[in-house]
């Protein structure tokens, strides 16, 4: 019984291992979409950016040509 009983202790040990170890996989993922989506809206606020710089000069082009 004594081999059983260190058997199962071994067992629930390594299944203790491999839930922590899902836990921390699991952050890190929650941890690199986070990171990608600031990423996105980054690239996004500085396309809007440069679409309105680029209006904003497109105008001032042609109101410097119809003077």
């Amino acid at each position: 019984m004594s081999r059983l009983d260190s058997e199962v202790t071994r067992l629930q040990a390594q299944l203790e291992r491999g839930e922590a170890n899902r836990q921390s996989l699991e952050y890190e993922l929650a941890r690199a979409r986070k990171e990608v989506a600031e990423g996105r809206r980054s690239a996004s606020d500085r396309e809007t950016l440069m679409q309105g710089m680029h209006e904003s000069t497109k105008s001032r082009r042609y109101n410097a040509n119809l003077r």
